[in-house]
């Protein structure tokens, strides 16, 4: 280690800050500690390379020792002059600490979980109350905005049995219960204005807690009150106070929260534009990305998409920089929104995904938005359990008292119902009287248009008005306003038409413009034919599953590790699963096993022989697929890429080739015996009057040009 001196300037503060941390520290939290650049850090390192090396962990470069026992040795007597002490790395955690509060910087993910651990019982005694207070409000704001739920509610004690509950507790329990309960946080938004109207406070803490409170009215489903709370203040305050820090901004993000919900989408697009430009001044990044969010999702719900799409993929990138987990999962739910909006149904799958797995563990609120929202999505895939599941979150928002949501859950199931062609979910009054009376304007409006167009409520064109009057766009399906417009056009006086017509041109016609684009794209260069009937998938006794299918050593392993993890949802299933197979030509040899059945009828070519797929469900889906969607995963996330292709065979150089037909030469003929596989499935049946293959297989075709563009 060279001389004392330079030991213990150089060296021991070193060995002290990484005996006293609770876990590894990257190379920039040590250089915090220390207050020393990189290149500094560098320096000594070179003269310690016999004992720390450093290691990457994550997008971080941690220090670590070559064996603890070194450590070990440091902290006893026998080091003499070299002796570290475990007292004075806390206390070196301590002034990092109190110089972040100075400096008014946020805490790392590190210090929110243990800056109370670099304190002795006696030392967190000793400091004074105003010093806890920033200690615990500091932490408690680093647990929300890193997604530690548990910390949040751990802290929230420390500070109520420490200090009481004054401003801040109240400023934290109200951003827990936003994200964990409606029914608690209706509870304490209460006693909150309670507490200021009997301790008054400061013209600042006053206002941060009534708009904490107004904030927390919107998540409580209270959206009026909301509204009406953060108006008023609006008048309470001097023009000097709106200059003051982020007071603006933080009174126009919940102008722009609770605008939401009312589907006032002009107001929206003001409020958030405000933040981002007052967020970015104040290098408040977590902030900014959540406004960027408001303001993508307000140009999303007036139709100007193009604006929406610059803004959603601006913010992707910039939260790629900084990360916070809960701007993440809200940017993540709300771009799979905008990019279902815009028909990229396979490609907002993937991000519901994504967004909705951070959103489980950190956010009820956002978890339930994003997995209604999905639901909706999972019916534009064509798959029916939508249903259920919409009931099911429905449910839980009403256990929650999110108003908002179930009003959400009501008016997307209506819609669902439309899109698959279920005339008897579009006739069911009950849904549609709770939608009156949750009288949220922008889904009672889809849903009216919805029921109109199948014939279950008749059309008023005045209460039509009435509706679209009320919303400057509107979030779901806008186009279903449209297809009223166009279906019943000559029953409408000429200034009912001209107002409704004025009403789509500015909010629909942008994104029927965008769809139609994004379709013609999607099928460029493809030719029509061969048209096919209408069949749908799984309504053919499933015949092209019968050999079970051939898997790559990815897939394998994939579908081995999935059903691992939940093996409880494949009781069914018998090992083993994946066997060897001896189709000729095949470059792989491992398939999914086959079993016996007994329910194909006298269509069923005689040449196959009659089994199925050991995944095939009874009612002829497939199990991966199914469990998939029902995780949330995207349903095509575990299915071999031959099963969900099929019967597009796989491309070549990126080509997408038409199908084989009945009518064409089968690639699959063996001989007499085996005349042939795929002419022989009904899904490929050719038939002039049918469809396109390309509308037959749109999903199949999005989705293999979407990983085409992620290079997958």
């Amino acid at each position: 280690f060279g001389e004392s001196d330079e030991y213990q300037k150089l060296y021991r503060p070193l060995f002290e800050t990484m005996l006293a941390a609770r876990q590894q520290l990257s190379e920039d939290e040590i250089c915090s500690v220390l207050c020393i650049s990189p290149e500094e850090l560098k320096m000594r390192l070179r003269k310690l390379r016999s004992y720390v090396f450093e290691m990457n962990q994550g997008d971080d470069v941690v220090l670590q020792l070559f064996h603890k026992s070194f450590l070990e040795w440091l902290s006893s007597e026998s080091a003499g002059i070299y002796r570290v002490s475990m007292a004075n790395g806390n206390r070196l955690f301590r002034d990092y600490i109190f110089r972040l509060m100075e400096e008014g910087a946020e805490f790392t993910p590190y210090l929110v979980r243990f800056s109370l651990d670099h304190f002795s019982m006696e030392e967190w005694d000793d400091i004074e109350e105003i010093d806890k207070s920033s200690v615990l409000d500091r932490m408690l704001k680093g647990a929300g905005t890193y997604g530690f739920l548990d910390l949040e509610k751990k802290y929230l004690k420390v500070y109520d049995d420490e200090l009481g509950r004054d401003f801040c507790y109240y400023m934290h329990l109200l951003e827990y219960y936003k994200k964990t309960s409606g029914v608690q946080l209706k509870i304490a938004v209460d006693e909150a204005l309670e507490y200021i109207k009997e301790h008054g406070g400061d013209e600042q803490q006053s206002f941060d807690l009534v708009s904490q409170a107004a904030y927390a009215y919107f998540y409580a489903g209270q959206e009026e009150k909301s509204y009406d709370l953060i108006l008023a203040e609006r008048e309470k305050h001097s023009d000097d106070f709106w200059t003051k820090g982020i007071n603006d901004a933080n009174y126009w993000h919940v102008v722009a929260l609770t605008a939401h919900d009312l589907d006032n989408n002009l107001e929206v697009v003001k409020a958030a534009g405000n933040d981002v430009k007052d967020y970015k001044k104040q290098k408040r990044y977590y902030d900014l990305f959540c406004s960027m969010v408001n303001l993508f999702d307000g140009y999303m719900a007036l139709g100007d998409v193009q604006r929406a799409d610059e803004i959603a993929e601006d913010v992707m990138t910039r939260i790629e920089d900084r990360y916070y987990i809960h701007a993440d999962d809200i940017v993540k739910i709300c771009y799979a929104n905008l990019l279902q909006t815009e028909g990229r149904i396979m490609e907002s799958l993937d991000y519901y995904e994504s967004g909705l797995k951070i959103a489980s563990q950190i956010h009820d609120w956002d978890y339930l938005y994003g997995s209604i929202w999905r639901e909706l999505a999972v019916a534009r895939f064509g798959d029916r359990s939508c249903f259920a599941a919409l009931e099911k979150y429905r449910k839980r928002a009403e256990e929650n008292s999110y108003r908002y949501l179930m009003s959400l859950a009501d008016c997307f199931t209506i819609l669902s119902a439309y899109l698959l062609g279920d005339i008897e979910k579009l006739g069911d009054d009950k849904i549609y009287s709770r939608l009156k009376e949750y009288a949220f304007p922008g889904h009672l409006l889809q849903a009216y248009c919805c029921r109109v167009l199948a014939g279950k409520e008749k059309l008023d064109p005045e209460y039509l008005l009435s509706l679209t009057e009320k919303c400057e766009g509107v979030k779901g399906e806008p186009t279903v306003v449209r297809s009223v417009l166009d279906k019943y056009e000559k029953d409408l006086r000429e200034a009912q038409k001209y107002e409704l017509t004025e009403w789509c041109n500015n909010y629909v016609s942008s994104i029927l413009s965008y769809r139609e684009a994004f379709e013609e794209n999607l099928v460029q260069g493809l030719p029509e034919e061969p048209m096919l009937t209408a069949s749908a998938c799984g309504s053919c006794q499933s015949v092209c599953c019968y050999d079970g299918v051939y898997l790559t050593k990815e897939e394998e392993k994939l579908i081995t590790d999935f059903v691992k993890q939940n093996r409880e949802h494949f009781s069914f299933l018998k090992e083993p699963f994946v066997v060897d197979g001896d189709w000729p030509g095949m470059r792989s040899k491992r398939k999914t096993e086959m079993v016996e059945r007994d329910d194909y009828d006298e269509s069923f070519p005689c040449h196959f022989t009659k089994t199925r797929c050991v995944f095939e469900l009874s009612d002829g889906q497939c199990s991966l697929q199914r469990l998939a969607t029902d995780l949330q995963l995207h349903p095509w996330r575990i299915k071999p890429a031959a099963c969900w292709r099929f019967p597009i065979r796989d491309p070549k150089d990126g080509s997408i080739e038409p199908p084989v037909t009945n009518k064409d030469k089968d690639p699959d003929y063996v001989d007499e015996n085996y005349p042939g596989y795929v002419s022989f499935l009904p899904c490929v049946k050719s038939d002039e009057e049918g469809i396109s293959w390309i509308r037959k297989y749109r999903n199949e075709i999005e989705y293999m040009r979407y990983l085409e563009k992620k290079g997958k």
